[in-house]
């Protein structure tokens, strides 16, 4: 075969056959864009499209078709309990740029102040008594929990600000 031959652009439709050889282009192929029906009796193009993603159940109502989502199973899911997602919360917790959490940090402040100090101490010994005794008692009153453990942090917040180990305001 020479460079020319091999050069020359593919046909844009397939070369007529004149000879009895088959050719590679002819082949028989059916119509992919028509739908088989259900019965085997050839094939139909009137045909109502369906959402693939949504399982219907069919109904027949006289003549016409009805389609219905069907009903999915709902599993029911455990309530979430308070008091563990509090207790969880407060001992993971930690800043990106922190290497230990922040009740950990929290519990490496000292004070001058003894006053401070004293008060300061009593308000972390309430959390800490209040996350101990959740593993015992999963189902105790969230609401007491909670207003405990927010009058602690509220407090040691309050002493943290009046002895400057914390800025109130913004630089």
């Amino acid at each position: 075969m020479d460079v020319a031959t091999q050069l020359q652009p593919a046909p844009s439709s397939p070369p007529s056959n004149t000879s009895q050889e088959p050719h590679l282009y002819q082949r028989e192929q059916g119509d992919v864009f028509v739908a088989h029906t259900e019965d085997g009796g050839g094939y139909s193009d009137n045909f109502a499209p369906i959402d693939v993603d949504i399982p219907v159940d069919v109904d027949m109502e006289g003549a016409n078709l009805v389609l219905a989502p069907e009903e999915e199973e709902v599993e029911q899911a455990e309530p979430l309990n308070w008091n563990i997602a509090l207790h969880r919360t407060i001992l993971l917790h930690s800043t990106e740029e922190a290497r230990i959490s922040t009740l950990q940090l929290l519990m490496t402040v000292t004070f001058v102040d003894p006053d401070h100090s004293r008060v300061y101490g009593n308000a972390l010994t309430n959390i800490l008594d209040v996350l101990a005794g959740i593993p015992n008692h999963p189902v105790r009153d969230f609401g007491q929990t909670a207003e405990t453990v927010c009058k602690a942090f509220c407090s040691m917040a309050t002493r943290l600000a009046l002895s400057t180990k914390v800025s109130v305001f913004p630089h």
